[in-house]
């Protein structure tokens, strides 16, 4: 466990590591938000493509909306492990940095781990990344469930919607 002893520095320095830390979460937040965007671009791209050439050919190739409904199913299982390997720790490493400020008594001792991604955080073994967790919960999201869902779908609806 990696800890960083600040007896030796002021409760403002310390202040100020915290608040350097909570600023470098908050780019990574931004960075991976881009990176959730680009990725339901390129997945919604791909999909309109694969429907479009579908019906270009004359509806001879159904194996296209097929592989249109995968595109959409993986490109959703790649958002889900962003979300949960990477993303969802730096959540969980922010609300522990929040909580950490807002507790008097933790700001007066140590500073535990300073940006520390391991899974460990250096906190008690009852306040770990439960990773478990995060990827259910990500998996039902509503906003992503609906997404992905209607995303991967759209291939037939989109067959229906073109034989009438």
């Amino acid at each position: 466990m990696n800890n960083l002893s600040v007896e030796h520095i002021d409760n403002e320095k310390k202040f100020e590591i915290l608040k350097i830390e909570l600023q470098l979460l908050q780019t990574r937040f931004d960075k991976y938000d881009n990176i959730f965007f680009i990725n339901r671009n390129w997945a919604v791209t791909i999909i309109v493509a694969l429907v479009g050439a579908f019906f270009t050919t004359g509806n001879e190739n159904p194996n296209l909306l097929v592989l249109a409904t995968i595109v959409g199913v993986f490109f959703w299982i790649v958002e889900l492990t962003w979300r949960t390997g990477y993303m969802d720790k730096y959540k969980f490493r922010y609300k522990y940095l929040c909580k950490m400020l807002n507790d008097p008594e933790k700001a007066q001792g140590e500073i535990k781990s300073v940006y520390d991604f391991t899974n460990f955080y250096g906190v008690e073994e009852k306040e770990k990344y439960p990773i478990g967790k995060y990827f259910l919960k990500n998996l039902i999201r509503g906003e992503l469930l609906f997404f992905y869902t209607f995303l991967s779908f759209s291939p037939w609806i989109a067959y229906c919607l073109g034989l009438s």
